[in-house]
């Protein structure tokens, strides 16, 4: 009888390899608006507005922007005049003047970035209001409407009332 005994050295050796993914990365530029005052009042019912002018006293934080690059933020209304009880006045909406202020919704901005113009009308054509060298993933801006001495005589001899205008805040990449 014959037998075998077989003796053998296997060497097992694990498989090594490697795979590959791809990482897509989609970046799109981010710009949106938001107003935190819906509605704004500037009163003109005592002999010192009627003198000196008056104001909406500071809306702070009123203008909020989110944006992922420099930006500039422009300011206009959507007509000429006031409206009053809905129909077209006389009387321009270019004696508003709006001063605006950097706001503190954000510690950590840099406001050396932003150039605000300071003489800006209200007008029915966009006027630039600030212009932001700094992206900012949330910035607040204050703003304050207000009525200068030099445009007070707009307001005798025209009706009481409520005039009304829409303001529009437009942010344009730069």
């Amino acid at each position: 009888m014959l037998s075998f005994i077989w003796l053998s050295s296997f060497s097992s050796k694990a498989q090594i390899g490697s795979a590959a993914s791809q990482v897509n990365l989609v970046v799109n530029e981010l710009m949106s608006l938001e107003i935190e005052q819906s509605s704004v009042m500037i009163n003109m019912n005592l002999p010192s507005h009627y003198k000196f002018g008056n104001n909406s006293g500071i809306q702070q934080n009123h203008v909020k922007v989110t944006a992922t690059s420099n930006y500039t933020l422009a300011v206009s209304a959507t007509n000429q005049n006031f409206t009053l009880n809905g129909l077209n006045t006389n009387l321009p909406v270019n004696i508003i003047k709006i001063e605006a202020n950097t706001g503190n919704l954000n510690p950590n901005f840099n406001s050396g970035q932003v150039s605000i113009n300071s003489g800006v009308y209200l007008n029915a054509s966009q006027t630039n209001l600030l212009n932001s060298h700094s992206s900012e993933t949330l910035q607040s801006f204050d703003v304050n409407y207000v009525i200068p001495t030099s445009a007070t005589p707009n307001f005798l001899n025209i009706p009481s009332g409520n005039y009304k205008t829409t303001v529009i805040y437009t942010i344009i990449p730069q």
